[in-house]
């Protein structure tokens, strides 16, 4: 049992002190672990942005003093790291690559006129199925996007319709690459690194379209005096 098991512990570490644990949700851990850590004063809003922690994607948490409340929250599947993950398989790399596909992004700013183009076209598609909904203060992804293969969200990716749309702009994602075989600087790999550049920014400006509404017109929201932004796609 966890209790034994927090015995054990404390016995190897020669302690006597056996701590009371308590459980939280996902996103409520992730909100302590990242205020109270902070050492900011004064009242904090802090922002959660997962995958997954439960059934919740985005949760928005007001702290002051030893107070947490949480004012808003956006549920699973309306989810940026779906988003993310999804456009990672999409140019070939595995589940878990998230990383090294954000380190690849800031290759795929634009470089001419016809990049530029084909950026605006990629968020454009986007935009046709991902917004911040002011009024209900809830990300909104249209269901049509993912296609989930499997009960577990390792295997999202995105639907067929999506790719649909997606190769009519770029047919090269028709053909099967490697993630590490796309060379930023080879002209025929530069659509799959624009892809990827206009992912990222385009997930930016949805949490910085979160964060300016919970910060500037929320009524709880608004008074806070510190922004904490933590959770597995806060990264």
């Amino acid at each position: 049992t966890l209790k034994n098991l927090i015995k054990k512990v404390a016995s190897t570490y020669k302690s006597k002190y056996i701590p009371p644990v308590t459980f939280v949700s996902h996103h409520k851990a992730h909100a302590i672990s990242a205020t109270d850590t902070s050492g900011l004063k004064g009242k904090s809003l802090i922002v959660i942005l997962d995958g997954r922690g439960e059934d919740e994607s985005v949760s928005i948490w007001l702290k002051k003093y030893k107070d947490l409340k949480k004012i808003g929250y956006s549920s699973y599947p309306n989810s940026l790291g779906f988003l993310y993950r999804a456009m990672t398989k999409s140019v070939g790399y595995s589940n878990h690559d998230q990383g090294k596909v954000m380190g690849l992004s800031p290759y795929g700013s634009p470089e001419n006129a016809k990049e530029k183009e084909l950026v605006k076209k990629y968020w454009k598609l986007l935009e046709k199925y991902i917004s911040f909904n002011n009024s209900i203060e809830k990300l909104t992804i249209k269901e049509d996007l993912f296609n989930f293969n499997s009960k577990h969200s390792a295997g999202l990716k995105f639907s067929n319709h999506f790719y649909k749309k997606l190769y009519s702009i770029s047919p090269i994602f028709k053909k099967k690459i490697k993630g590490m075989q796309i060379n930023p600087k080879l002209e025929e790999h530069r659509p799959y690194i624009n892809f990827i550049y206009t992912v990222q920014k385009f997930s930016e400006e949805m949490v910085f379209k979160i964060v300016k509404h919970f910060f500037k017109k929320h009524p709880e929201g608004k008074s806070a005096q510190n922004l904490i932004i933590a959770g597995g796609f806060a990264l």
